[in-house]
């Protein structure tokens, strides 16, 4: 009897430090997250290299300003549409102006870079990386060129409209997103490769107090061969939910015939995601529609008068959809993005448009007023929604 007692006190002992260290652990990612977004936010480079679609404005032209950039510099980009581009150097604070929508697709290469109050249609990040206070259509974070083997993203109070998490076979790529919107607007995911968060072969994704709605699918989950390994996800205090699936997964294996035969899984819950991945929630996983304060989206008047000014870039709308409705269920939990601490302008539902900032050059954007309309100041943070919905 006492040397059952003594091996009960013994493994209680082992299952209390275990759980003591588990917790040690937890607090230091925790605090090496934190220290990396404060850092990112506070962080002030000596150099400045301002860059613009034409170069004008004191700025250089986009071939210029990456031909300029240094390793640990800041390079600010102007509103309009720019070409592709490419950051290779290592270090690098990138950022946008406040307000200002960059019509880019921004492929930044270097290691140990931040990205900050960066408003653009797609980024690419392909090492270590740290993003933050940005609104981004697509977000791809890739180890496909193997550079490490393990490349690890880290996404703060961001809103995208898609993500993508790609790892290759041999080397992972691990990501830790918190307090972030994903909002998917594809009405149809035959592929996973186009639900709102798709994980490919070797990633490791961790999501906590974040939000995700999808009109079709929410997440798309990657097949591969023998030598690659099945995606990771946590989800920890975090809503979720799709119009039409939860997940969705391809297997493709092929037949004695010589013939590929595919085999579609699917689910509508989170207890499915176990047959698609090695899942694990902790906390509050609610899956419900999310009582955003609107899901229309309506294409911006150019400036010029002649189209919309990149119909893509859904997030500044005449009414706010990357926002819970002040009285909103969950409102109150602190999930999803904080736009005080964003330099982006949202239009509070039922009110009229500013006008964005000019499509090309680095000038200021023109100042309207027309009644209940919001004045252009890139410096101001809106109300998320209007005060009767309260």
């Amino acid at each position: 009897m006492c040397l059952i007692l003594m091996l009960m006190r013994r493994v209680g002992g082992l299952v209390a430090a275990a759980a003591t260290a588990y917790a040690i652990m937890g607090g230091i990612c925790a605090g090496e997250f934190e220290s990396s977004v404060t850092k990112g936010r506070e962080e002030k480079p000596r150099d400045v290299v301002k860059c613009s679609p034409s170069g004008d404005n004191g700025c250089f032209s986009p071939l210029d300003a990456l031909a300029k950039l240094k390793k640990g510099n800041l390079l600010r980009f102007a509103p309009g549409k720019y070409p592709d581009l490419l950051v290779e150097c290592d270090n690098v604070v990138i950022e946008g102006e406040p307000g200002a929508f960059c019509t880019a697709n921004v492929r930044v290469k270097g290691k140990n870079c931040v990205v900050r109050n960066l408003w653009v249609r797609k980024l690419r990040a392909e090492q270590d990386i740290v993003i933050v206070d940005s609104m981004v259509m697509e977000l791809e974070l890739s180890n496909e060129q193997a550079l490490t083997p393990k490349t690890r993203f880290q996404v703060f109070n961001t809103a995208c409209h898609s993500v993508r998490l790609l790892g290759a076979n041999g080397v992972w790529a691990v990501l830790d997103m918190r307090n972030c919107v994903v909002e998917c607007f594809n009405e149809s995911a035959a592929d996973v490769w186009n639900a709102g968060f798709y994980m490919s072969t070797n990633t490791d994704a961790s999501l906590s107090k974040c939000i995700l709605y999808s009109k079709d699918t929410v997440f798309g989950f990657g097949a591969g061969d023998t030598e690659s390994k099945d995606p990771k996800l946590t989800l920890k205090d975090c809503l979720v939910y799709g119009e039409g699936l939860l997940g969705k997964k391809i297997v493709v294996k092929q037949a004695v015939s010589g013939q590929q035969k595919k085999n579609e899984l699917t689910t509508r819950d989170a207890k499915g995601f176990q047959k698609m991945c090695k899942f694990l929630a902790s906390g509050k996983l609610e899956v419900r529609k999310p009582d955003f304060a609107s899901f229309e989206i309506k294409p911006i008047p150019s400036p010029t008068g002649v189209g919309n000014v990149m119909e893509e870039q859904f997030f500044l709308t005449q009414e706010n959809i990357v926002l819970l409705k002040n009285n909103a269920p969950f409102k109150d939990l602190d999930w999803g993005i904080k736009p005080e601490s964003m330099k982006i302008q949202f239009a509070p539902t039922g009110k009229t448009l500013p006008q964005p900032a000019q499509a090309e050059g680095g000038g200021e954007g023109k100042k309207q007023d027309d009644g209940g309309a919001v004045k252009n100041n890139p410096l101001s943070i809106l109300e998320s929604a209007d005060p009767a919905a309260k």
